[in-house]
């Protein structure tokens, strides 16, 4: 008998592109179901400190995981395209390589 899986916990191993959107539309389940927890105020009040850090930490991880998600999204996405066009410009590389700007405002 196969386990299924939980995708509040298990991990995460996409392959294709359909399972990269899988795993972004996932991860989106998971951070929205942590966040929540932040929105009951007189919970989060009674919570000590030292149980506050940790799920900051992990929301911010989770958060992390879905940037990443979303990247491998657009990087299959750009692969597929540029084998089936291989006549498509690519764009320029952005001149920072920092990969910790997320958005930028036009």
């Amino acid at each position: 008998m196969t386990r299924q899986q939980n995708i509040l916990t298990d991990p995460l191993r996409p392959q294709t592109f359909g399972e990269m959107i899988d795993a972004l539309i996932i991860t989106n389940i998971r951070m929205w179901h942590e966040q929540e927890k932040f929105f009951d105020l007189e919970k989060l009040r009674a919570l000590p400190c030292d149980q506050i850090v940790p799920l900051l930490t992990y929301t911010t991880r989770l958060n992390l995981l879905r940037n990443r998600a979303m990247d491998g999204v657009d990087a299959l996405l750009a692969e597929q395209l540029s084998k089936r066009f291989p006549d498509i410009l690519q764009p320029p590389s952005p001149p920072n390589k920092d990969s910790t700007i997320i958005w930028e405002p036009t």
